[in-house]
């Protein structure tokens, strides 16, 4: 028997995003030249009703609306992916991150900050704080993930044991705590180079 929510399929991809791409330039040159051919004949009879055409598909062609259907697809694709712990390597998939992992993502400090400054969406308000006031070192999520990690601090490299009670399902393997650190390095690298979009928004907000 398959796990729980998990799908299989033999083309996930093809099946989950062919649903959402937007029209290529020629069919959008078509639609267009359909569209005006259309509005010239009627306008002189009907001119409410061609302004009233034209505006419709310039709204439906405007970056804006095109923009909502990229990410409704990525929304999309995302369902098909397995709910666990693994690296993101891109701002859609860090927009679209597995539940399971959304919690550990808003434990990165640099994030953390911006998110107690109602500076970040929080995965448009989904992301449930369990540890309010906290940051870093003090906060129980930030320690699941850099325990027993070797890391650097200004000049100090080492690594540090935290002896608390820990719930079953916070317990977690070095290969997860790597995916997770590896996923901070992508946000990290966003960060750096100026890049302005939220990486805790689903909908593709910016920061």
């Amino acid at each position: 028997m398959s796990p729980p929510g998990v799908f299989y399929t033999d083309t996930p991809d093809m099946s989950a995003s062919s649903l959402f791409y937007g029209p290529d330039s020629h069919m959008r040159n078509y639609l267009s030249n359909s569209i005006n051919q259309y509005v010239n004949v009627v306008k002189s009879t009907v001119p409410e009703f061609a302004s009233s055409i034209v505006e419709k598909f310039n709204n439906l062609s405007n970056s804006s609306t095109l923009q909502y259907m990229s990410n409704l697809k990525n929304r999309i694709q995302s369902l098909w992916q397995t709910d666990c712990v693994r690296h993101l390597g891109n701002m859609n998939s860090l927009q679209q991150a597995p539940n399971v992992m959304r919690k550990y993502i808003m434990a990165m400090p640099e994030l953390r900050s911006r998110y107690q400054n109602n500076a970040l969406s929080g995965y448009d308000k989904k992301y449930v704080d369990e540890y309010p006031n906290t940051i870093g070192n003090s906060h129980y999520d930030y320690r699941r993930v850099t325990e027993g990690i070797i890391m650097q601090k200004g000049d100090y490299v080492g690594y540090t044991i935290f002896y608390e009670n820990v719930k079953e399902e916070d317990i977690l393997t070095i290969v997860q705590k790597n995916n997770i650190h590896s996923t901070w390095d992508t946000i990290n690298h966003y960060l750096e180079i100026g890049d302005n979009s939220d990486p805790t928004s689903v909908w593709g907000g910016t920061l």
